[in-house]
C-alpha cells in the first residue's frame, strides 16, 4: 500500500482547532504552535482530516470527491445522518473473513453466501463537515 503523504494544510485558512490531528489514524498531522502541520512520514490518505476540517484548510491530493458515496447508499446515508448516526466501511474485516471462514460461521452466515462489505454503525465522536474523497479505482482489463 502506498503511504506517500499527500496531505497539504493551508496555514492561512487553518484555525488551529486540532480536529484533523484527532481523527488522523497514522499521526501524519500534529500541532505546531497554534496551527496544524504535516509532520508524519507516512499517511493512509483516508481523507478524514480534510472531511473534518471546518475551514477547508486541509486537502489530500489524489482523492476523488465524486467517488465518496455509492448511489444506492445515498438515501440510507441521509436517513442515518438525520438520526445522528455515522458509518464506516471496514475493509480489513472482509479480508479477515476471506482468510478465516470460521468468522463467517461464528456470525451465522451460511457457507453458500459471501460477505462483500462490513459497515460499522454508531454515534460518531467527530462531526465531519464534508464527505471524505476516495482514491481513484485502478481498473485493469485482461484478454
Amino acid at each position: 500500500m502506498d503511504r506517500t503523504v499527500r496531505t497539504r494544510i493551508d496555514q492561512e485558512r487553518c484555525t488551529g482547532c486540532g480536529l484533523c490531528v484527532e481523527v488522523c489514524p497514522s499521526d501524519t498531522i500534529t500541532m505546531k504552535g497554534k496551527k496544524a502541520s504535516v509532520t508524519g512520514a507516512e499517511s493512509l490518505n483516508c481523507g478524514h482530516c480534510a472531511a473534518v476540517c471546518p475551514s477547508g484548510a486541509v486537502q489530500v491530493t489524489g482523492l476523488d470527491p465524486t467517488l465518496s458515496t455509492f448511489k444506492t447508499f445515498e438515501a440510507r446515508e441521509s436517513w442515518l445522518h438525520v438520526l445522528g448516526l455515522g458509518t464506516c466501511l471496514i475493509g480489513f474485516a472482509i479480508e479477515a473473513m476471506r482468510r478465516d471462514k470460521s468468522i463467517l460461521r461464528r456470525i451465522g452466515m451460511p457457507d453458500d453466501e459471501r460477505a462483500y462489505a462490513v459497515i460499522a454503525l454508531g454515534y460518531p465522536n467527530e462531526m465531519y463537515k464534508r464527505v471524505a474523497g476516495r482514491k481513484q479505482a485502478l481498473i485493469r482489463y485482461f484478454e
